[in-house]
């Protein structure tokens, strides 16, 4: 059985790509998503560091989508590997466009 160290990431985010981490290998185990927008909000994941992402541009490797005035936790059951630079996200009003969503999405993530 593999093990894996999982380490803690918490922040608030909007329409600018943010690193979770630099590292070479991207994992992640559970992404918790808070949105306070009165509108639907998505949180892109990105297997690249933050500097490689112009956002509406470079597809994401995942979008979630977060319902207003709500929260979502993705449990992913197992740490999953995305291999990838670097690992980033951002908050946009759609799946994979550039806008801002008029306030900040809170975002925690165990990875």
């Amino acid at each position: 059985m593999n093990q894996f160290n999982v380490k803690a990431f918490q922040t608030s985010i909007k329409a600018t790509a943010t690193d979770v981490t630099g590292a070479a290998s991207c994992r992640f185990a559970l992404i918790d998503i808070g949105n306070n927008n009165a509108a639907v909000s998505y949180v892109q994941v990105f297997n690249t560091a933050a500097a490689n992402v112009t956002l509406g541009s470079t597809a994401p490797l995942l979008s979630f989508e977060v319902p207003a005035n709500s929260g979502r936790t993705i449990p992913l059951g197992a740490i999953l590997n995305f291999g990838g630079n670097g690992f980033s996200v951002a908050a946009t009003t759609g799946v994979a466009n550039a806008v801002a969503p008029s306030s900040n999405v809170d975002i925690n993530i165990a990875f």
